[in-house]
């Protein structure tokens, strides 16, 4: 009877597991996403990109270069899923709009990383950050305004260096400048 009743449970959560699956997969997006295994939402994938951008800023604000290192890594690799998965969002050309941030605005942030100059870092985050919000204008979703972070994304990751102190600004939030 107990084998019965796993065994029924163990079916009924696979059945909805690949439901939820399913009903993922067919999402209306607007874009054109590969057919076949699961693709997530491009606004999933942006929403990662967020987190990332956030975490960045954070890295830097506590002058913890290998993690800014890291997160540049990480946003660089979101950037290239977003354009292989969705080359084009609403007619916008996502790809062009990709390859351009990889052109200007990502080795610029780039050079300010290993220069570790958070003024120049700051400058660079800033001209990312409307490069992003310039691309929501195009694919009419200008109501998402990505701008400096003003608190962590998590609270239970230290941005620290490791065996360092963050530096703190006097209003409690660790700032790049």
């Amino acid at each position: 009877m107990r084998r019965t009743i796993k065994l029924g449970v163990v079916t009924l959560a696979a059945a909805m597991v690949l439901s939820a699956a399913q009903a993922q997969h067919t999402h209306h997006s607007g874009a054109s996403a590969p057919a076949g295994s699961y693709t997530p939402r491009l606004a999933d994938l942006m929403i990662m990109q967020q987190i990332r951008h956030s975490k960045l800023w954070f890295a830097v604000a506590a002058n913890n270069w290998a993690l800014a290192e890291h997160g540049f890594e990480e946003i660089t690799a979101g950037f290239a899923n977003v354009a292989r998965l969705y080359p084009t969002f609403h007619e916008v050309a996502v790809t062009s709009v990709i390859r351009t941030l990889n052109e200007r605005e990502l080795p610029e942030l780039a050079r300010a990383i290993e220069a570790r100059d958070r003024i120049k870092f700051t400058v660079a985050f800033d001209q990312l950050t409307a490069g992003c919000n310039a691309c929501h204008q195009a694919a009419k979703r200008g109501f998402v305004v990505i701008q400096q972070p003003i608190s962590p994304p998590f609270n239970n990751q230290s941005f620290a260096p490791l065996g360092g102190q963050p530096s703190h600004s006097g209003d409690g939030h660790s700032h790049p400048h």
